[in-house]
């Protein structure tokens, strides 16, 4: 008897935490539309249980066309997201200066990127949009269209190997873009396009799919559950390849940088032609170097 009443009482008392805590929370996601089919703990999310990512983002396509494009998916009765497809609300909350503060989501990929500008929020999110905004100028984003385009030949020789057959685009495309970034960002040139089967971009890849099955797993999304299992070794290892490279690369472009006196001699220098780029290119880890950001990498 003693015991049925604990459990009354302890059950009671978590409902009453449970209203308490999400009750608001919950009233306010009940205005938005959500798949009728739910499960009590589960709710939505028994609809990705042993789904692949493909198979993931086929369910989410078909729940858009049924849902509008504002609506509501829940993970559990704690976790739910809303999903937003009108351009007009997208671009009032990505161009939101005060809509700043990541969602969970993002956390399936700290482990990686730390808590720099793309995770942080608050003042340390302002200090270092203030210190980067320069370099998103125009008339320097001009200076790396040579890049670009040099990276953007290859990309096209790799499409008419296909005669106009239909393909997936996407990892073509994935490849031209880390080959633009990590020649603009990080004055290295990794080639991807060319060698696909490298270290690093095997590593980009994997990281990528880890992430998004976080994202969409019951059991991967609970932080304890997650640490014991084989994703979450994997996941290190990868993550330490990715560290590993940066690190290197970063090392590198400050040995440089400190012997060429590069800061001091740039503009004097301007027929001065090095990896970083073209004439006159300051790669990004150049600028952050500048401002002694590495230091707190």
């Amino acid at each position: 008897m003693d015991l049925l009443l604990y459990l009354i009482i302890l059950m009671f008392s978590a409902m009453f935490w449970y209203r308490k805590k999400y009750g608001q929370r919950n009233e306010l996601l009940e205005k938005f539309q959500a798949p009728e089919k739910s499960m009590p703990i589960l709710r939505h999310s028994f609809m990705l249980i042993n789904k692949t990512p493909s198979q993931i983002l086929n369910v989410f396509s078909e729940l858009a066309e049924k849902c509008g494009p504002v609506w509501r998916f829940d993970f559990s009765p704690f976790t739910s997201m809303i999903t937003v497809h009108d351009p007009k609300i997208l671009e009032q909350i990505l161009s939101s200066q005060k809509l700043i503060d990541k969602s969970d989501g993002y956390d399936n990929i700290s482990n990686w990127l730390g808590n720099g500008l793309l995770m942080s929020t608050g003042a340390k999110w302002h200090q270092r949009r203030k210190i980067i905004t320069p370099t998103f100028h125009f008339k320097i984003l001009e200076e790396f269209v040579e890049i670009m385009n040099k990276h953007g030949n290859v990309f096209v020789k790799k499409l008419k190997k296909y005669n106009g057959r239909p393909i997936d685009v996407f990892p073509l495309v994935s490849l031209y873009a880390l080959d633009v970034i990590c020649e603009s960002a990080m004055g290295y040139q990794l080639n991807a396009q060319i060698d696909d089967t490298s270290e690093y971009v095997k590593a980009v890849k994997e990281m990528a799919s880890i992430a998004f099955l976080k994202s969409f797993n019951v059991i991967k999304r609970i932080k304890f559950l997650y640490q014991f299992s084989n994703t979450c070794k994997r996941e290190k290892v990868v993550v330490e390849k990715l560290h590993d490279f940066t690190n290197s690369v970063i090392s590198a472009r400050r040995k440089y940088l400190k012997q060429r006196e590069f800061m001091a001699d740039n503009e004097k220098n301007k027929d001065d032609n090095d990896e970083i780029g073209m004439k006159k290119k300051t790669a990004f880890l150049a600028f952050c170097y500048k401002f002694k950001l590495m230091d707190n990498h």
